[in-house]
């Protein structure tokens, strides 16, 4: 998991919105700090917390959520209020909580 605090401000994108592109539209969340959570999950750990209409992060006050499947696990990206954050940065924050795991090799033998 990443965690990302976004700035008070960003800039405008100039180029165009694609087909494949993930946007997360929080201009129905409240006027508070936002943050952007990039979660890794199996298929069924998503659909289990997509189906039980949980927040996907236990802190959220709010939050939207967009996933990518690459066929083994599942990329979420959750744009959300937190309840703990009562300030918006001047810049970019990234967190990666805990220890580092780096992948392993994938085989096909069982």
């Amino acid at each position: 998991m990443m965690e990302i605090l976004i700035p008070k401000k960003l800039k405008l994108t100039e180029s165009q919105i694609l087909d494949r592109d993930i946007v997360l539209d929080a201009s129905e969340f409240p006027h508070r700090p936002l943050r952007c959570t990039i979660s890794c999950l199996s298929s069924e750990k998503f659909y289990e917390i997509v189906e039980s209409k949980a927040f996907f992060v236990d802190t959220s006050e709010c939050e939207i959520t967009q996933a990518l499947d690459s066929c083994r696990n599942i990329f979420a990206w959750t744009l959300r209020v937190s309840r703990e954050d009562k300030t918006a940065p001047d810049h970019f924050h990234y967190f990666l909580p805990g220890e580092i795991k780096w992948g392993k090799k994938y085989s096909n033998t069982i």
